[in-house]
């Protein structure tokens, strides 16, 4: 099974300005590419969620970005159907990276929840022993207390 990368690229781009040849400006862009086959299949293979678990919609984003963000429906919502788990994903101008994105942090909200409640489970369990043990202990005292009594009148 072959993986996706998730590789950063540096993109340099030079433009000499009009009028002075020595003036140089240059603009530095940032982009994430994602490289290898299918590589869209296997981070879902990869995820471990089932497709049928999860409702997802997309909405019209806001915020900067310029005319693309505010008239294309790149806001990804993902709401996870047994837990009620609703991730809203918009750091990204490409609807496919806020996907993946958006379906990365609903596996670890996810796995989080799982933890906690496995946590709160063994909390339970362990006040539950710890209150059996010191019922008991009290009632060993009370016993010993009562002995020690009747054995002195």
């Amino acid at each position: 099974m072959q993986s996706f990368i998730l590789s950063q690229q540096y993109n340099r781009v030079s433009q000499i300005l009009q009028g002075n040849s020595k003036i140089i400006h240059i603009t530095t862009m940032f982009s994430n590419l994602l490289h290898g086959g299918s590589w869209y299949t296997n981070y879902y293979a990869q995820s471990q969620i089932p497709t049928k678990d999860i409702e997802e919609s997309f909405v019209k984003g806001s915020g900067p970005g310029g005319q693309k963000v505010n008239k294309s429906s790149n806001c990804v919502i993902l709401k996870h159907k047994p837990t009620g788990i609703v991730i809203k994903c918009h750091q990204s101008r490409s609807q496919y990276h806020n996907r993946i994105i958006a379906r990365q942090l609903l596996k670890d909200k996810i796995e989080a929840s799982q933890n906690c409640s496995n946590n709160s489970q063994e909390k339970k369990f362990l006040k539950q022993k710890r209150k059996k043990m010191t019922s008991k202990i009290r009632s060993k005292r009370k016993l010993e207390i009562l002995k020690d009594n009747k054995a002195i009148d």
